[in-house]
C-alpha cells in the first residue's frame, strides 16, 4: 500500500514491465520436479499420484508467493509509473 502511495505521489523512471513480469510469471508457474508428474490436466491416475504425495506443510508454507510482486507491477503500469 505504501509503495502504491509513493508511486502515486512521485512517478519515476523505472525499467520496462515485460522482463519483470515474465520472470515473475515463470516463478509462479514453476513446478518442483518431484510434483511435475502429479500436476497438470486432470486424470484419475494423476489424482491418485497427487493423493499419494507426502507433502511437508512447513516447506509449502516457506515457499515464496510472487503473486504480490505481479500485482504491484500491474498497479505500477496502470498508474503510469512503469512504461
Amino acid at each position: 500500500m505504501l509503495r502504491t502511495l509513493r508511486s502515486l505521489c512521485c512517478a519515476q523512471e523505472v525499467s520496462d514491465f515485460q522482463p519483470s513480469s515474465t520472470n515473475v510469471l515463470a516463478e509462479i508457474h514453476a513446478v518442483a520436479p518431484e510434483y511435475a508428474e502429479a500436476v497438470g490436466a486432470f486424470t484419475r491416475a494423476k489424482a491418485d499420484k497427487f493423493k499419494a504425495l507426502q507433502l511437508d506443510r512447513t516447506e509449502l508454507a516457506a515457499k515464496k508467493l510472487p503473486d504480490e510482486r505481479l500485482d504491484q507491477l500491474t498497479i505500477d503500469i496502470l498508474l503510469g509509473v512503469r512504461a
